[in-house]
């Protein structure tokens, strides 16, 4: 029950216009807002993609996805090797799943 008071408590003051937030600043928010809306909107140039698309992307994710996974599998096993102990082994272990299953995304087409 007091978390649901100060849930409440919290989200009225959350309402409040705080000292901060004067009307001073308020065109530079705005157009801040605007520029940040306008560089989220594709242009017409971006829509035409002549190579296939988003099913030719998510391809391309998968593969460079599988290559990061690789490279640090393989980076893991190299610390795990160079620290050795029960911690090394932990990381020679944990660097060859990551890398099996970098290999593996790096093989789907």
């Amino acid at each position: 029950m007091r978390i649901v008071t100060l849930a409440l408590l919290m989200a009225m003051v959350g309402m409040v216009q705080a000292q901060a937030q004067t009307p001073q600043f308020a065109p530079a928010v705005r157009a801040a807002a605007m520029l940040r809306a306008a560089a989220l909107t594709p242009s017409n140039a971006a829509r035409l993609e002549p190579f296939g698309g988003a099913g030719a992307q998510a391809g391309s994710n998968r593969h460079e996805m599988g290559t990061t996974l690789m490279i640090a599998g393989g980076a893991a096993v190299l610390i795990g090797a160079i620290v050795g102990g029960g911690g090394g082994a932990a990381l020679i272990v944990g660097g060859l799943a990551a890398g099996g299953y970098g290999y593996y995304l790096f093989q789907q087409k």
